[in-house]
């Protein structure tokens, strides 16, 4: 089966997209079609709805990026009574690698790999924001030798699903 999207111009001057899905069931010796049949969707709808979410996508990416404030997003681990022993980081900016100076914080757990957060009263705070869904802000201590960090954070906080944004800065 061959696929193909394309813009063509309708009869108002107007123009649509379209996908254009064929199936060809005959070749002549050298592979070439001889016999197809196909169908066009109009997907102008869909494909202006995904151009209109990539820009918004672009420019919420940039915001975040360009923040002069840290902002992280974690979800929450659960053990298997559903008690949440840690948070994976699923997004940080520039501005919260910077400050944590862990390199990249994807994928990074909160407790294990970042003791000395857990250690400024932070792990608690999101917690309880993950389980009650009252927004918490405060100003915590983070400290951490190996990282060479000493600062006063500001810190705020709030449920994003089953995990928490946090956004800070010193």
């Amino acid at each position: 089966i061959e696929a193909l999207e394309a813009r063509l111009k309708i009869t108002n001057d107007s123009y649509r997209w379209f996908r254009f899905n064929d199936h060809i069931f005959k070749r002549d010796e050298q592979g070439r079609p001889l016999r197809s049949i196909g169908v066009a969707h109009d997907i102008h709808e869909t494909k202006l709805a995904t151009q209109e979410s990539q820009k918004f996508n672009n420019w919420f990416n940039s915001v975040l990026e360009n923040s002069p404030v840290g902002i992280t997003a974690l979800k929450a681990i659960r053990d298997k009574k559903g008690k949440i022993t840690d948070l994976e980081y699923l997004f940080a900016n520039r501005i919260a690698e910077a400050a944590i100076k862990k390199g990249e914080l994807e994928g990074t757990l909160f407790c294990k790999d970042l003791e000395s957060l857990k250690q400024a009263g932070l792990f608690e705070h999101y917690i309880d924001v993950i389980e009650t869904g009252t927004p918490w802000a405060g100003e915590v201590l983070f400290k951490d030798e190996k990282l060479d960090v000493n600062a006063w954070l500001l810190v705020s906080v709030s449920r994003l699903d089953d995990g928490c944004i946090a956004s800070f800065f010193d």
